[in-house]
């Protein structure tokens, strides 16, 4: 294991935020995205990789707190709603499967293969 000490805030970038931030909604739905920019406080080695290719950070929200879920994730009495574990997870694909798609990547014609033999 490497320590990383110092390690740089992340900084997302605006344009791939919005454009995946629009594709979120496309899967979910205008009311359950949260477009406001966050303010966390996490320590990330993610920030890294935004030295070098832009980047964005989503989080999956699991629960409201008039739900019962009113701790966050690093919270010892943290509890999840794990069904938005699938969802959080199919969201997230459908945004890569569409970025890829929007630069002639995945699901462009020609270039999806299902089995065979």
């Amino acid at each position: 294991m490497e320590w990383l000490a110092g390690v740089p805030p992340i900084f997302c970038d605006e344009a791939l935020t919005a454009e995946l931030s629009e594709y979120a909604v496309q899967a979910l739905g205008e009311e359950l995205v949260d477009r406001e920019p966050q303010r966390l406080s996490a320590s990330e080695d993610f920030s890294l990789l935004g030295e070098r290719v832009p980047i964005t950070y989503f989080t999956i929200g699991t629960g409201l707190p008039e739900q019962g879920y009113a701790f966050g994730n690093h919270h010892p009495q943290v509890v999840y709603d794990e069904q938005a574990v699938p969802v959080g997870a199919a969201v997230l694909a459908s945004c890569a499967f569409r970025w890829l798609r929007a630069r002639g990547g995945a699901g462009a014609p020609g270039r999806m293969c299902c089995g065979g033999a």
